[in-house]
């Protein structure tokens, strides 16, 4: 069904790093980062958008394995059947793929240059992204965001545990021990998407009655699966807290 190249292997690291390079929008070296760094857009309760600094960093859930990958092109099949047996786990690698795309291929946020510096000096109106009207930028705080893979328990479910602080870190901060969540996400056969974990959070994100821990995983749940985004999910349960 499928002839592997060994030559062809590559890290999910690796292949997400060189994606990135080739969607930055200006010319910069980014092959030595040390965190994959995007923007991510919050809207609160009354329709207001705000922009906030993610920082993400991908790891193997078995410390002496790397997060192997292979590229797939083509598929033979001897008989129909066979079709339908991959196709939910086809299926639920290219969601895997799409998260990771999600934390991966934005880039990084850019400060002015000096022609727009000099445009903006003569009270000229600059467009320098898509940014909804009225959004506001919260440059001065960086949430730093791990992400541990697991798909070598399991080989019909890919389980990503995220690590992040409730409360970013202002650039310069001294703050030595930040309160930190943690939110377990399974992928499973077909792309479903379950949170089967959050800890941390549970006490400190406003929710409706009845069980607060089924109903932030429903609704984590939910978000994961509508917008295929870990950082909308992670910037929701931290800015809905109280």
């Amino acid at each position: 069904m499928l002839e592997v190249d060994p030559q062809k292997a590559i890290t999910y690291q690796q292949t997400l790093q060189e994606k990135r390079n080739l969607a930055a929008s200006r010319a910069m070296d980014t092959a030595n980062e040390d965190r994959w760094k995007r923007r991510v857009t919050y809207v609160d309760s009354a329709g207001k958008f705000s922009w906030h600094n993610h920082a993400y960093k991908l790891y193997s859930s078995t410390q002496d394995h790397d997060l192997w990958c292979y590229p797939i092109s083509k598929l033979r099949f001897n008989h129909p059947r066979q079709i339908a047996d991959v196709l939910p786990l086809l299926r639920m690698h290219v969601v895997v793929w799409t998260l990771l795309d999600s934390v991966a291929l934005h880039p990084p946020p850019t400060d002015a240059t000096g022609h727009d510096r000099k445009i903006r000096a003569k009270g000229q109106i600059v467009k320098r992204s898509n940014r909804p009207t009225g959004a506001q930028s919260d440059t001065e705080v960086t949430i730093n965001v791990d992400i541990t893979m697991d798909f070598m328990s399991n080989p019909n479910k890919t389980t990503m545990e995220i690590v992040a602080p409730l409360r970013a870190s202002k650039i310069g901060s001294r703050t030595l021990n930040p309160s930190m969540f943690s939110l377990t996400v399974q992928i499973k056969l077909n792309g479903v998407i379950e949170v089967t974990d959050i800890s941390g959070a549970q006490q400190t994100v406003k929710d409706g009655n009845g069980d607060l821990s089924t109903e932030l995983h429903t609704k984590l749940g939910k978000i994961l699966t509508a917008t295929e985004d870990l950082g909308v999910a992670v910037q929701w349960l931290i800015y809905s807290r109280t």
